[in-house]
């Protein structure tokens, strides 16, 4: 598969989501700033009108800021564990969740890499894969 667009999968149990569900924030996993991932989360946001929670898996231990960009709310956490125990976890509170398709190792665009893959298994909210 060698579609390199923006990849929406939605299987969510128990959907719809209930009252509220508009209001949640739209969460990206990175684990760099560079990221194309971020960009699209940010409009995501923008456009439903929510925060953005941009969550960076670091081993570094850093604290959290809040800053606004372009008209929308930046929650930037940092978490030390598993990036996709933190991503799934952070799913029972998002409207959408934003991913890479793959780590910064570069496997094919068509691929998922382990984080992806297990968050597409596992997430309680809509998950879009950027290439």
């Amino acid at each position: 598969m060698d579609h390199t667009g923006v990849v929406l999968v939605v299987r969510v149990p128990g959907w719809p989501a209930g009252p509220g569900f508009g209001t949640r924030p739209v969460v990206v996993g990175v684990d760099r700033d560079d990221s194309p991932a971020i960009g699209f989360a940010r409009r995501e946001a923008l456009l439903r009108g929510s925060d953005l929670v941009v969550l960076h898996a670091d081993t570094t231990p850093r604290a959290a800021r809040v800053e606004t960009v372009g008209g929308v709310r930046i929650h930037r956490r940092f978490v030390a564990e598993d990036p996709a125990v933190a991503l799934v976890e952070a799913s029972n509170e998002a409207a959408a969740l934003v991913i890479g398709r793959h780590g910064p190792g570069g496997i094919p665009a068509g691929l998922l890499g382990s984080v992806s893959r297990s968050v597409v298994q596992r997430a309680h909210c809509p998950v879009f894969l950027v290439g």
